[in-house]
């Protein structure tokens, strides 16, 4: 899960400070506060393709998830996924400074 809302000039929501678990649904953007400035994360992609439950499937199949960080020097784009796949960290580099992201799950599970 990843998390926060996009905010305004005039109306700006706290961002989550870093190593704290945050959510977002796809297309939304959150803040997670930083020693220098404030990094954004928007869900940019989603692709469900998990075993619904209680059905009996060959495979657990995966969930991919695509996140956008930005910030004033730039944006990198990470691709995790849980399932199969088993690539639920990665690390994303920003103006020379290392991030490390991790999906933890994604919900509602297929049905």
């Amino acid at each position: 899960m990843l998390g926060l809302v996009q905010c305004t000039k005039d109306q700006e929501d706290p961002a989550v400070a870093l190593g704290e678990k945050i959510e977002l649904k796809v297309q939304q953007t959150g803040r997670v506060a930083t020693a220098t400035a404030p990094v954004q994360l928007t869900v940019t992609q989603l692709l469900e393709a998990r075993c619904p439950a209680n059905v009996d499937c060959v495979s657990p199949g995966s969930v991919d998830v695509t996140v956008e960080l930005r910030d004033k020097a730039g944006k990198q784009q990470a691709a995790l996924c849980l399932g199969e796949c088993r690539n639920e960290s990665a690390a994303v580099v920003l103006d020379a400074v290392p991030y490390w992201l991790r999906l933890t799950s994604v919900d509602p599970y297929p049905t």
